[in-house]
């Protein structure tokens, strides 16, 4: 667990971006509107880089056809689209339709961060591979192998995810490799280089690259550059056979200056909205007139996961929309607790505390009390049902019975009964004097506020729980 005073929150594994030629925009009731004044069906080029789930591929929320699309793993194109699998890192060149959520995948490669052999296990959530420290979750998907508790020292696994700020793996899927000969692999940024003894350091990692190719032919290797490294662990170093420039290969997947671009990851170099910094390995930069869903600006800090939307302008994205992802949201008291577990209660939902989850103003859960105010930011697990802790922060007194605050998507609503449903929780705002609200906290009949909901958008309310009713006084799109 970590513990902080500041107002940021850890994220959870999942990295997705997208460029787009056209862009899109929330009016104040939440409805999306195209800016691109025409009728076209397909509005242009897309690139989008992410974890990915399937059907038929899934990245940042929309949806590529890959039935034409060129699957490309380790370098080797042509591969079946079977090949992708649910919680893999990957990059989908193609377009968008003008919808903003379906899409045609022209070539689809999938880029993992390590692939190797299990050195040592760090209990709870934890283990170290070639020279990595990798950190699962409730987000983790695992194929070929139960979970954490099931993986040995030793074991190959394959490894997707994203690098957080403190260059651990968060990791998004987990796949133990069955057979022997495969080929060691590391993703990550070169630093410690020795052109001389032709070594570098990836993290913990030494690389030994004299007997290597550098593809493309003609590259050269400099510390702060991203690179993939093909070879054999040998004697706790990593004997590179290939390593390959990532920048110079993927030049098709930058962003045009003047074209949009939507990026997903953990946010560093954070000091102030408005201001800049960096959300994954590309520069940001905010305004007054910048968006922000899913939180508030108090709630943007380093190691945040978010999404950041706009125009890209001399290599840095000028953005008008920065979206906080670990977008679920519980005020209430606590009604169980298991601090030698990591676990908690809200709502009736059962919360996982993990070593990533901020501790605001908090050593360790057991602190806490049962009965006692509790703020929880966090998002669903993969397999559903339970919650995972990406911050936490302890309410001075306990919350008023009125006052317990619920946030999340919606799974299904009710127009006729002013009833929405979250995380399992139905939400009804059929009494008199509720206040409707939009993303900028502009009042709006119900009426309003049915007609512009949609399954998935995400909503937040406040009132008195009973069971898993909650009646509001509030309720806002956020």
């Amino acid at each position: 667990m970590r513990q902080t005073t500041h107002s940021g929150m850890t994220a959870c594994l999942v990295l997705a971006a997208a460029l787009v030629a056209c862009s899109d925009d929330k009016d104040g009731s939440g409805n999306t509107s195209n800016n691109n004044n025409n009728n076209n069906n397909n509005v242009g080029s897309a690139v989008a880089i992410g974890i990915m789930t399937k059907g038929s591929v899934i990245v940042n929320g929309v949806r590529f056809d890959d039935s034409g699309a060129d699957v490309i793993v380790d370098d080797q194109g042509g591969q079946p689209t079977s090949s992708l699998d649910d919680g893999m890192n990957v990059t989908v060149n193609g377009s968008i339709d003008d919808n903003g959520v379906d899409g045609v995948a022209d070539s689809v490669e999938i880029e993992n961060e390590a692939r190797g052999p299990i050195a040592a296990l760090l209990p709870p959530d934890a283990f170290t591979l070639l020279g990595q420290r990798v950190v699962v979750d409730g987000g983790t998907v695992y194929a070929n192998v139960a979970g954490y508790a099931a993986l040995t020292v030793g074991a190959n696994v394959e490894v997707h995810g994203l690098r957080d700020v403190a260059d651990d793996i968060r990791a998004s899927r987990i796949e133990v490799l069955a057979g022997t000969g495969f080929v060691d692999e590391l993703r990550g940024v070169v630093s410690a280089l020795n052109t001389g003894a032709k070594t570098f350091s990836i993290g913990a990692m030494s690389v030994d690259y004299n007997g290597a190719t550098l593809l493309p032919a003609g590259s050269t290797l400099a510390n702060g550059i991203l690179v993939e490294v093909h070879g054999d662990l040998v004697g706790g170093v990593l004997v590179a056979t290939e390593v390959d420039v990532e920048d110079a290969e993927d030049d098709e997947f930058e962003a045009a200056e003047g074209g949009e671009l939507h990026v997903e990851g953990f946010m560093s170099g954070f000091t102030s909205h408005p201001g800049t910094f960096f959300v994954g390995d590309q520069q940001v930069e905010t305004t007054t007139a910048t968006r922000l869903e899913g939180g508030v600006a108090a709630d943007l800090a380093n190691d945040v996961r978010v999404e950041a939307e706009g125009i890209m302008a001399g290599g840095t994205l000028k953005a008008h929309k920065i979206e906080i992802k670990d977008s679920l949201r519980i005020e209430a008291n606590i009604e169980a607790l298991d601090p030698v577990a990591m676990t908690l209660s809200l709502m009736g939902k059962t919360v996982g505390v993990g070593s990533e989850t901020e501790l605001n103003g908090l050593s360790s859960l057991s602190e806490l009390a049962v009965g006692g105010g509790l703020r929880f930011r966090g998002f669903l697990n993969v397999s559903g049902g339970g919650l995972t802790a990406t911050r936490i922060d302890r309410r001075s007194n306990p919350i008023d019975a009125d006052n317990f605050i619920l946030q999340g998507p919606v799974t299904s609503f009710d127009a006729a009964s002013k009833s929405v449903v979250v995380l399992g929780i139905t939400m009804v705002a059929s009494g008199g004097g509720v206040s409707f609200r939009t993303v900028g906290e502009v009042s709006m009949t119900s009426e309003a506020f049915f007609a512009a909901l949609t399954a998935g958008k995400l909503v937040k309310g406040r009132g008195t729980l009973a069971g898993t009713v909650l009646t509001v006084d509030e309720l806002e799109f956020e």
